[in-house]
């Protein structure tokens, strides 16, 4: 567990939620983003559940990000990682069934002309609306939105004509269309051959990813001549009670992270540390209480020495 998870830091002048680790807390923001910044971490993806239930999760969350950001004395650009389960709950939320995802939930049919207000209405609208235009991070002044998985959605023949109106909608808000890194399971051979009149998703996307690789291992994906790479450092969510089928890959004392990130080619244009901080499923990388495999300590900023090292080849 990171220090902070279960009862405050010592001094820590922000604890409403009872806990240092929390989004809610500038402190805790700001320390990730220098240790972010120290590594050579050029750019944030911030999970994104539009307007979730619980508080933590909401948009406005992010202005704590932004002002800790903000007073660095280069900031970080900030890009959205749309995650797309939000879609498929609000869908649920919306049909009356409650805020839920997951296999056994109905998928929000891409054929619905209502599932565009999901995506950019009730989300990734307000996310930029959140961020100042001088902190998002763009690739040739376009700002950048990557999506999870397709699992939340059918009809996926129609996944060209969804990102498309995505980008139509942000360039009349924003004045600019978002550089959009689209997730592999976007690009089915329905979506990449579509009905007669609509567009594939290769003709909407500007580059292509996998998700996953904390647990599959690194991946490349390259698409209009802009190449993605994807790392992780393991993953392992055997300690969840609700997991019936566990999936682990060993971090083996951080050689998997080195390995994937020894294949990184030195063509790619951007790379993702693929980490996030539900901590039972094992993929971070941040402070933490880490330990190796015989249970001894390692230290607590290991995982960062690891990219640290990698980055300046």
């Amino acid at each position: 567990m990171p220090p902070g998870w279960l009862a405050p830091l010592p001094d820590d002048p922000d604890a409403r939620d009872g806990t240092a680790y929390s989004s809610l807390n500038y402190d805790w923001y700001a320390s990730e983003l220098r240790d972010m910044q120290s590594v050579g971490m050029d750019l944030i993806f911030p999970v994104s559940w539009g307007e979730h239930p619980h508080f933590w999760f909401r948009q406005e969350t992010l202005q704590l990000l932004v002002q800790a950001n903000a007073v660095l004395e280069r900031p970080i650009p900030i890009g959205m990682f749309l995650d797309t389960t939000a879609q498929q709950a609000m869908y649920s939320d919306f049909n009356g069934d409650g805020y839920r995802f997951g296999p056994q939930i109905g998928q929000l049919p891409l054929s619905d002309e209502r599932s565009g207000y999901f995506f950019y209405d009730r989300h990734i609208k307000g996310f930029f609306e959140q961020i100042p235009r001088a902190m998002w991070a763009t690739v040739d002044g376009r700002p950048i939105i990557v999506s999870y998985t397709a699992l939340c959605c059918d009809n996926l023949e129609l996944s060209g004509a969804l990102w498309g109106a995505v980008a139509d909608a942000f360039a009349r808000d924003f004045g600019v269309r978002p550089f959009l890194i689209i997730e592999d399971t976007w690009f089915s051979d329905a979506a990449r051959n579509p009905p007669a009149g609509r567009r594939s998703i290769e003709a909407v996307a500007d580059a292509r990813y996998s998700w996953g690789t904390a647990l599959n291992g690194a991946s490349t994906h390259t698409l209009n001549d802009f190449t993605v790479s994807s790392v992780g450092p393991g993953f392992d969510n055997s300690r969840i009670n609700a997991i019936v089928d566990p999936r682990v890959r060993q971090r083996d004392d951080g050689a998997f992270l080195r390995q994937s990130l020894a294949s990184v080619p030195a063509t790619a244009d951007l790379l993702f540390i693929e980490t996030w901080n539900e901590w039972p499923e094992s993929t971070g990388v941040a402070r933490a209480a880490h330990t190796n495999t015989a249970g001894q300590p390692l230290p607590e900023d290991f995982y960062l020495q690891i990219i640290r090292e990698w980055h300046p080849k």
